[in-house]
């Protein structure tokens, strides 16, 4: 059916009622299309800009907050004011390895060359076994150095590690060159040799304890004390440990040291009785003596120096 107004469908009339939807229809594609257009952009975004790179800043209290507080000495190592680099410490530099060009020359301490005052033995090193070991024990000898140990024998002084040292144990021979330099060396030993077959072994092993002294100390002066006695009870009893063989012995030392030219010193006249023996109360086993009689030892020492 026309229409009166030019022949057009009935169905026309309601065209303009339909544009308010076509409109609707545009802005929702135009808006879509910018939302497409917005995830691209952010997608872009990530793909210049890793996640992980991206810091956002933070408020000052947010920051204090997030810091882990230092201590003293990190604020001193990291001052930020100073920009000169930092110096080794001394205990990389202690740590160094020194070659052989960079070795100074060895120098003798102070106690190697100063004059060796009365009583002072802070310039002293002693060597021997368990009876000289008291002396140290009982701090009747103050300020000396001791490589002494109880079994300490001339036959094993190049072969038995029994004395301790920074490194570990050692021979007598390889801890004296570990020692600094002293004044004064005083060397008893023979109690724990008196069984010893072979004297002429004893005094061999003997003259090279001295031979290694004297290469290790080439400024100290060298003392050989004697054997010391023991008690006429412990004397009497024992074929091997009593003072006939003590006095023997001692002589052969004697004879030893002169030859060697070093300082021998009978300390058993000191310490024994009219019977040349230890007296009954200077020992509780009768051959190693107590506080008192270790003063008389030192005392005698004292009075003896050369």
């Amino acid at each position: 059916m026309m229409s009166k107004n030019g022949g057009k469908p009935k169905y026309m009339k309601g065209e303009d009622g339909r544009k308010p939807l076509n409109k609707l229809l545009v802005i929702a594609g135009i808006g879509l299309g910018c939302c497409l257009l917005a995830v691209l952009g952010v997608l872009a975004v990530k793909a210049v800009f890793p996640p992980d790179s991206i810091v956002l800043s933070s408020s000052p209290a947010q920051e204090s907050s997030q810091q882990p507080s230092s201590t003293v000495e990190e604020a001193s190592s990291t001052d930020p004011v100073s920009s000169e680099p930092e110096e080794p410490s001394s205990a990389a530099e202690e740590s160094r390895p020194v070659s052989s060009a960079e070795e100074p020359e060895a120098v003798p301490s102070a106690s190697a060359t100063a004059p060796v005052k009365q009583g002072d033995f802070s310039d002293a090193l002693f060597i021997g076994d368990s009876r000289t070991e008291a002396l140290n024990v009982y701090g009747v000898v103050q300020g000396a150095s001791f490589l002494s140990n109880k079994g300490l024998a001339v036959n094993t002084i190049f072969t038995k590690a029994s004395i301790r040292t920074g490194s570990g144990m050692a021979t007598v021979a390889d801890a004296l060159r570990q020692e600094p330099q002293h004044k004064r060396v005083y060397i008893m030993l023979g109690i724990n040799d008196l069984g010893w077959p072979s004297m002429e072994t004893f005094t061999g092993n003997y003259s090279k304890l001295i031979d290694a002294v004297r290469s290790s100390q080439p400024n100290a002066t060298i003392y050989v004390q004697s054997i010391l006695p023991v008690s006429k009870k412990k004397s009497d009893s024992d074929p091997v440990i009593n003072n006939a063989n003590i006095n023997r012995f001692n002589e052969q030392i004697q004879k030893m040291a002169e030859e060697k030219g070093a300082v021998y010193l009978e300390v058993n006249k000191a310490l024994m009785d009219s019977a040349g023996a230890l007296p009954a109360g200077a020992a509780t086993d009768g051959i190693h003596p107590n506080v008192d009689y270790c003063r008389k030892w030192t005392e005698y020492l004292k009075a003896n120096v050369k």
